[in-house]
């Protein structure tokens, strides 16, 4: 757990001067959109700079991948096939939310070898919650005294709450999946934050069960399914396989128990 704290700072710092400050203070010109309903900030841009450079100097002779720099440059991915670890940085997870003053938004870190994830970190600037874990080391809350997070399997999946995106074709319509499974006896209802971070850390921290998402950037769920793995949980391509940082356009799921991940499997898969 010590191991982990250091970067923690790091993150807390570039969030208090970067990103904290801009929080319901940016203007019309500071936003802009990359393409449609997809916004970057200036404080996004900025701290994944600011980033990048303490994290390389921290561990000197690595790498990164950020999501503003991919967003820039498709062939950033090619750093996950070197033999350096590679930070790989979502500056602010929930662009949208922050920019409209919703403070569901989190910077995530993680630090990936040879494309196994090695450590993550999930930090929210505004509650100040820090969620970070180590590969055969643990789950942790780092927000105030560290504490070791566990996920203990439910068998009441009726009753877990899940965040859901994407569609199913039913016939000739797209219907949302969050609807598939509103109307399912076999889990809950869903709690969408609109942000994959702030839904890692709701999952260790066993505010919600599960989430399902339709893609894969390895800055949205590198450090979260490695958190799920670590606090007890499972986390994998809702096909079943191991996840993967250089697989983009997958669904991937993750939840507090085997059972219940193939419980959601079955119902949307």
């Amino acid at each position: 757990m010590q191991s982990l704290s250091p970067v923690a700072e790091i993150i807390r710092q570039v969030a208090a001067e970067v990103i904290v400050p801009r929080f319901r203070c940016l203007t019309p010109g500071q936003i802009i959109e990359k393409k449609p309903g997809d916004l970057v900030t200036i404080a996004d841009e900025e701290s994944e700079i600011n980033l990048s450079k303490r994290l390389v100097e921290f561990l000197p002779g690595s790498l990164v991948l950020g999501e503003e720099m991919a967003f820039k440059s498709p062939d950033a991915y090619g750093v996950l096939d070197r033999d350096a670890p590679v930070w790989i940085i979502d500056p602010i997870d929930g662009t949208g939310n922050f920019a409209k003053g919703d403070d569901r938004f989190a910077v995530i870190v993680a630090l990936v070898h040879h494309n196994r994830v090695e450590a993550g970190w999930i930090y929210e600037p505004i509650s100040g919650r820090t969620i970070a874990a180590e590969r055969n080391r643990g789950c942790w809350s780092l927000t105030e005294t560290p504490a070791r997070l566990e996920l203990k399997p439910s068998q009441t999946h009726h009753t877990a709450v899940g965040a859901v995106y994407g569609q199913r074709q039913m016939g000739e319509a797209r219907v949302p999946i969050a609807d598939l499974v509103e109307q399912s006896p076999v889990v809950g209802t869903t709690k969408q934050y609109y942000s994959g971070g702030v839904e890692y850390n709701a999952i260790a921290m066993k505010d919600i069960a599960y989430s399902l998402h339709s893609r894969s950037f390895p800055w949205d769920h590198a450090a979260g399914v490695l958190m799920v793995e670590e606090a007890g949980g499972i986390a994998k391509f809702l096909d079943g396989s191991d996840y993967d940082p250089r697989i983009t356009d997958r669904e991937i799921l993750a939840a507090h128990s085997p059972e219940l991940f193939e419980t959601v499997q079955s119902l949307v898969g």
